[in-house]
């Protein structure tokens, strides 16, 4: 008789094991083997669910995105306009282990993403198009137009690189603060 298990559930312990191999040993040894090693089992627990190492890092961001949703909505909850933009833009410029590991596997993942199957491709432009929009439709709410969203973004996703980079000299602070000119600049010039 088939073991009854809850997929969604399954694919969060997926992608909880996929962050610690890459905490563990970087992002460049994450593979099915190893997550699979990670959880104990063999690699058909992983390839019943995820089919390739690509679809590792996609699910890892999949099931933290999802999180980081959550604490963004906690985060910029009741507030509006201005307020509300500038909570969004310092809560983008923060970061603990878990947002560098992902962030070191989203540059891996970017380095192959051409290679990995239109599904996966979908899933990650999919998440920075999410990114996008929550920033532009704080920026609608100021009356800012889509450059500035443009702008931001890119400032934001800049941020995200120079932290892995070189994380000593971009720490959370300095970013959040270049990030908040950036926005202050961008209100004055409307």
């Amino acid at each position: 008789m088939p073991i009854d298990v809850d997929e969604p559930q399954r694919l969060r312990e997926i992608a909880a094991a996929t962050v610690r191999v890459a905490q563990e040993s970087g992002p460049r040894s994450v593979t099915i083997r190893a997550v699979a090693k990670e959880m104990g089992g063999s690699t058909a627990l992983i390839t019943n669910y995820v089919p390739s190492r690509g679809a590792l890092m996609i699910n890892a961001f999949k099931i933290h995105n999802q999180l980081w949703q959550e604490d963004l909505d906690e985060h910029i909850r009741g507030l509006t306009g201005i307020p509300r933009l500038r909570a969004l833009v310092e809560w983008h410029c923060t970061r603990d282990d878990t947002d560098d590991v992902l962030r070191r596997l989203w540059i891996e993942m970017l380095a192959v993403i051409q290679t990995l199957p239109d599904d996966l491709t979908e899933a990650s432009y999919r998440h920075s198009r999410n990114a996008y929009a929550t920033i532009a439709n704080a920026m609608v709410d100021v009356e800012l137009p889509d450059l500035a969203a443009d702008m931001l973004f890119l400032i934001i996703r800049g941020y995200f690189v120079a932290s892995i980079e070189d994380p000593a000299t971009w720490p959370p602070e300095r970013a959040a603060v270049a990030a908040l000119r950036a926005v202050d600049l961008l209100l004055a010039a409307r």
